[in-house]
């Protein structure tokens, strides 16, 4: 029986030795394969995780017009992106609202404004030309030249040749007047 087993040693070590080289075959080939399967899971959840975090950045940095994040994926991350999607474009459409509010705000007092202003300025003028009338009646002549004078240049400034903006030096000049008429 020993010398059966003397002979054929040899032959069932090399079957060992070939079934060990197969086993560290399979599990090297297993740990490869695991491995880049494990690599393109990770990638497919975190590539749109990364994308959606350079999206916000954006978004927080204020630039709403950027094409819209497309995750074709069925799950979480599809969902994700989607609602990201949606607010990104609610925020920017709040803030055009908002934009075209203080615009409408600054429209408005520009308005009220002037709508106070002519309602002002005919009071003024009547009261002026009534004065006016007054000091000549009473024969202060002078004084009412001298109050029609600066009314006319008052009205002049006032009218600024249609510029909304008007320099200091006018802007006292106006006041001058002005003063000069209540006085």
């Amino acid at each position: 029986h020993t010398d059966n087993a003397v002979r054929e040693y040899p032959d069932v070590m090399s079957i060992n030795v070939c079934s060990f080289v197969i086993l560290v075959l399979i599990l090297v080939f297993s740990a490869i394969l695991l491995t880049m399967c494990s690599r393109r899971m990770i990638r497919s959840i975190c590539a749109p995780i990364d994308l959606l975090v350079e999206e916000a950045k954006k978004v927080a940095g204020g630039q709403y017009d950027t094409p819209d994040v497309t995750i074709f994926n069925d799950d979480e991350m599809g969902y994700l992106s989607q609602v990201f999607n949606n607010m990104k474009a609610q925020v920017s459409a709040n803030f055009k609202n908002m934009e075209r509010i203080l615009e409408l705000q600054e429209l408005l007092k520009s308005t009220e404004l002037k709508a106070l202003q002519s309602q002002i300025n005919p009071h003024f003028l009547y009261n002026t030309l009534d004065s006016v009338v007054w000091m000549t009646e009473n024969g202060r002549t002078e004084d009412a030249v001298v109050m029609l004078t600066s009314l006319a240049r008052f009205f002049r400034i006032s009218l600024s040749r249609g510029s909304s903006v008007i320099p200091i030096a006018d802007e006292l000049e106006h006041a001058r007047h002005y003063l000069t008429i209540q006085k």
